[in-house]
């Protein structure tokens, strides 16, 4: 079933590309592509992925900097190797290239958190992040995220890792025990690191290229 469903909810999720093989093309079925590259500077495989959010100098857009350059500031970190058809292992070096981009003029017209999310909706690697009061996040807590791919942030938690947090759900990962996509409690009874673990590098790929053949992973090698 495509994990994505409620973004076209006028098609089934089990249908492939929208039914329509030859003027679609299924990249990884969630809202970030991840990309191998082999060069003779070297291995690369990319994962990509984009931010919608309000204007430059607002809250919810310097949250949006600050989580995609966490995730960015990995790059070098973490190596991932692929077993291929021939018994052989090729490594590849693992670089994150997140974005953020203000919410487009045609849909300022909705306002910037809903704006931001309709821009991430047109967009297949596109999500959206928005600072709200701390009233009006969905269930209480520090922030949410919606479908994989919509994050509110409590105004409350600006300055902190739950950006990154809510950041990691766009990539495909849950709860983990430890490290940055650790869950915490607002008693402060527990608390995490603000860490990228091998495991949650090893899930955001393996997730993506699950439905390549050829290809199996093996865990990323730790930090350099």
């Amino acid at each position: 079933r495509d994990m994505l469903f409620a973004k076209r909810p006028a098609q089934s999720p089990y249908s492939f590309v929208g039914n329509s093989p030859i003027m679609n093309q299924e990249i990884d079925g969630n809202d970030y592509e991840v990309t191998f590259n082999k060069s003779e500077k070297g291995n690369t495989v990319t994962i990509k992925a984009t931010v919608y959010t309000d204007v430059k100098g607002s809250d919810s857009h310097k949250e949006a900097k600050n989580a995609t350059e966490f995730w960015n500031s990995q790059n070098g970190k973490f190596k991932y190797q692929v077993n291929e058809a021939d018994g052989s292992v090729t490594e590849y070096d693992v670089v994150f290239e997140l974005d953020v981009k203000e919410v487009s003029n045609e849909s300022k017209k909705y306002g910037a958190v809903e704006g931001a999310k309709n821009d991430a909706f047109s967009d297949k690697k596109g999500n959206s992040l928005s600072v709200l009061e701390d009233k009006d996040i969905e269930g209480g807590g520090f922030g949410a995220t919606s479908h994989g791919e919509f994050s509110e942030i409590a105004k409350s938690r600006t300055g902190t890792d739950t950006p990154a947090h809510e950041t990691g759900h766009f990539l495909n990962l849950g709860h983990f025990p430890e490290g940055v996509m650790k869950e915490i409690d607002k008693a402060g009874t527990i608390t995490r690191e603000s860490v990228v673990t091998k495991e949650n590098v090893q899930q955001i790929i393996d997730y993506a290229i699950g439905k390549t053949e050829g290809h199996e992973s093996t865990a990323p090698k730790g930090a350099k």
